[in-house]
């Protein structure tokens, strides 16, 4: 909503009102903004000012006098119109670390709406000759028939700086297929601080396809900053990645395209497809790029401005081109002699078609020759003659004169044997008929209108196995049945009946030892929409997520995974926002739940449900956690007595997990010290913290001294609290009363007395 600027780690730097008006409102929060005091200038427009470790004598006065009255540090307080008049140039307060993060001090300017637009451009002069970073950018395939690389998944490469050219660069080409979507790890800086981005341009072989210009931005529709970045690199604690794309749902007033409806690569577009007939027939070596550089071979440039001006240039090549694929195989045997043939598409550039081989019981693959690729009828087919005695595994693979891969295709060569049989009999499954379908099933998910499982064999199998659908008596065959390795199989259906709750999948085969393979799995679907919604229960019936509709802009399967947690040691969330504290001794954790799809920004809020029912728990003690790479975090304690579940509300899904709280909070006085005081000067500092569920509240933590209440000024990611007295004491004994309350209640008094001795 505006910029941040370094304070060099301290704290108490006076702070100037930047033009002339009123304090509207004031604001105060161990959370968020802190101490925070907004004008409503001359102009109309407004200045936020935030974080800050005090105010002016004159607010002061006021924001103290509001708390003492309402007995509460939490202040969000309106003012009449020129109560409180300043003038530019005088002082409103103090730089401080308040609120969110350390000391740092956080400026904004707002239009006459109350909508927060750029400062930079808007009056804030700043000396800056530096230009933009670029640090990385990642290629996202945006659907099932996109490749980069010839893998249906995100490629992440660095930039380099050629200092001669002034312009960044990648150190290799990427090769792209069908619709990909670009995103940039880009910041500005001014004396070695980081900063955003102002704008940001993208060409494509000289053509303006995507434009963003960060001036303003409308409160409405602050979520939607999760869609202007990459939301999994940002969840995955990767940074912030600009999307060079416009993606679903997105209506931030940020962006125009030029050419280009949406910014995305698309290389079958009439702008930037390859070559439908490019005269180049088959050859052992494939023709050099210079020959083909109007046709696949195509110019991005990417330019980043700050707002004064400065700019960087990254510019690299894409290379458009369908991987190679092995089209059909076929094996035959007679006796030891095994025969291989098969046919390749997109032959016009295939350089190499490699063989490999292993045996069963290690998998370790051996290289061997290169197949001889030969044309015949307008066809390129290949023939492979092999003497194998020993049961084997095959595998081959075609690679273009680009380093595209094929997907391998996986053959095994060799009778069923007795023998083998007993020696590799640890390598053979039970039963597997009506086996659970997350034995089987590593993971499914549904996108852009394809069903897609991978599946985790227990088993080699002999050929690719047989798979399908069927729900009602109707059957779906796959679009895509691919093998990834000895064991694992990617498979893609076509689907488009969101009202479904299950199908059933299918699998058969025959593994290396002869012996068919019958696999069958019901698989629940429940289908969120923008306009319906969705919700889906998990199978033990303990866990629950409910979207409202308009909560997604592309449709998805709600799955929740559920896995067994433990008692452990770790380190644990304590506040809305902040790690800051050891774990507690042990405390109970019930079973870990998954909900996915996690990676995908909400426009609202979900809501998460896990039960206690069954479990031997006190349920007022108990919470809802998030559970991230090893960390918790108090998501609610929002509890239904009657269905006996904790739910709460979330902008993300994620995993999650009861937790059962029954520690108080922790409580230690520095000063004063129990002894006698030589003056009426007096500083009240404690170190308060909890373990697990943190406090939620300004109401949470009370200080009172002699019976009067306290204001108290509490960092919770430090663990600091610190007050004072509201007038001089008096000489002779006081009592100073520090009562902590977590968000579970579970509560902490102690009370130190001193003694204040007359100078």
């Amino acid at each position: 909503m505006g910029i941040d600027l370094s304070t060099n780690e301290k704290t108490g730097y006076k702070v100037f009102a930047c033009q002339s008006g009123w304090a509207y409102r004031i604001y105060s929060s161990w959370w968020g903004y802190g101490k925070g005091l907004y004008l409503k200038l001359n102009d109309g427009k407004y200045a936020v000012y935030a974080h800050l470790s005090d105010f002016a004598p004159k607010i002061k006065e006021l924001v103290e006098k509001e708390q003492i009255k309402n007995k509460n540090y939490f202040l969000n307080l309106y003012l009449e119109t020129d109560q409180i008049r300043v003038e530019r140039g005088e002082l409103i307060g103090y730089s401080g670390e308040t609120g969110s993060g350390d000391p740092h001090f956080h400026f904004e300017i707002r239009d006459q709406n109350d909508q927060p637009i750029n400062p930079l451009p808007n009056g804030i002069s700043v000396v800056d000759t530096q230009p933009p970073i670029f640090k990385k950018i990642i290629l996202r395939p945006k659907g099932v028939d996109s490749w980069v690389g010839g893998e249906n998944s995100l490629v992440g490469l660095p930039f380099s700086y050629d200092k001669e050219k002034n312009v960044y660069t990648l150190k290799e080409i990427p090769i792209i297929w069908g619709k990909i979507g670009m995103a940039v790890s880009v910041f500005d800086q001014m004396d070695n601080r980081l900063f955003g981005i102002y704008r940001l341009l993208c060409y494509f072989d000289d053509k303006l396809i995507f434009s963003s210009r960060y001036d303003t931005l409308n409160f409405d529709n602050t979520w939607m900053v999760d869609l202007d970045r990459d939301f999994e690199m940002t969840r995955k604690g990767e940074g912030n990645f600009y999307k060079l794309y416009i993606d679903k749902g997105n209506r931030l007033n940020l962006y125009s395209f030029g050419n280009s409806k949406d910014g995305l690569i698309n290389t079958l577009s009439r702008e930037g497809r390859g070559p439908r007939e490019t005269g180049f027939r088959y050859a052992q070596q494939a023709p050099p790029l210079q020959s083909i550089v109007n046709s696949r071979l195509h110019k991005v440039d990417v330019y980043a401005y700050d707002p004064s001006g400065n700019f960087s240039q990254a510019s690299f090549n894409l290379l458009f081109d369908k991987k190679p694929d092995i089209e059909k195989i076929i094996l035959t045997q007679s006796e030891d002699t095994f025969f291989v043939s098969g046919m390749i598409s997109q032959n016009e550039f295939v350089k190499n078609l490699y063989w490999e081989f292993s045996s069963p019981h290690d998998i370790n693959w051996d290289k061997k020759d290169k197949i001889d690729i030969k044309k015949i009828d307008g066809e390129y087919e290949f023939f492979l003659k092999l003497y194998e005695t020993n049961p084997s595994l095959l595998r081959i693979y075609a690679e273009d004169g680009y380093g595209l891969k094929s997907n391998y295709k996986y053959l095994y060569l060799g009778p069923v044997d007795n023998k083998y049989c007993n020696v590799g009999a640890g390598l053979k499954p039970a039963p597997t008929e009506g086996v659970k379908s997350r034995e089987w099933i590593k993971e499914y998910f549904y996108e852009d209108g394809y069903l897609i499982f991978v599946l985790k064999m227990k088993e080699i199998l002999q050929r690719e196995p047989k798979v399908w659908l069927d729900f009602d008596s109707y059957i779906i065959e796959p679009i895509l049945l691919r093998q990834m390795d000895e064991r694992s199989y990617k498979v893609i259906f076509t689907f488009s009946n969101l009202e479904k709750k299950e199908v059933r999948f299918n699998l058969e085969g025959k593994d290396i030892f002869g012996d068919s393979v019958r696999l069958a799995g019901r698989i629940a679907l429940s289908f969120a929409t923008e306009k319906k919604g969705g919700k889906n229960i998990s199978d033990d019936g303990k866990s629950m997520v409910k979207l409202d509709s308009g909560l997604v802009f592309e449709d998805v399967n709600l799955r929740i995974d559920r896995w067994k947690g433990e008692n452990r040691r770790g380190r644990i969330y304590a506040t809305r926002t902040s790690l800051i504290n050891q774990a507690p001794t042990s405390p109970k954790i019930g079973d870990f739940y998954s909900f996915e799809p996690a990676y995908i920004p909400l426009a609202g809020f979900a809501k998460v449900f896990l039960s206690y029912q069954g479990e031997d728990w006190g349920p007022t003690k108990l919470a809802l956690y998030e559970y991230d790479n090893g960390f918790f975090r108090f998501v609610s304690k929002e509890r239904d007595k009657e269905d006996k579940m904790i739910s709460g509300r979330v902008r993300y899904l994620s995993t999650y997990v009861l937790l059962e709280d029954k520690k108080a909070p922790r409580i230690r006085i520095i000063s004063p010290k129990r002894k006698m005081i030589k003056n009426d000067f007096l500083k009240i500092t404690a170190k308060i913290s909890d373990d697990l569920s943190g406090f939620g509240s300004e109401d949470d933590i009370k200080v009172t001294l002699d019976g009067d209440w306290l204001i108290p000024e509490y960092d919770p990611e430090k663990n600091v609290l610190m007050a004072k007295p509201n007038e001089k004491l008096l000489p002779g004994w006081h009592e100073l009363v520090i009562e902590a309350k977590d968000r579970m209640g579970n509560s902490r008094v102690v009370i130190r007395k001193f003694k204040i001795i007359a100078l």
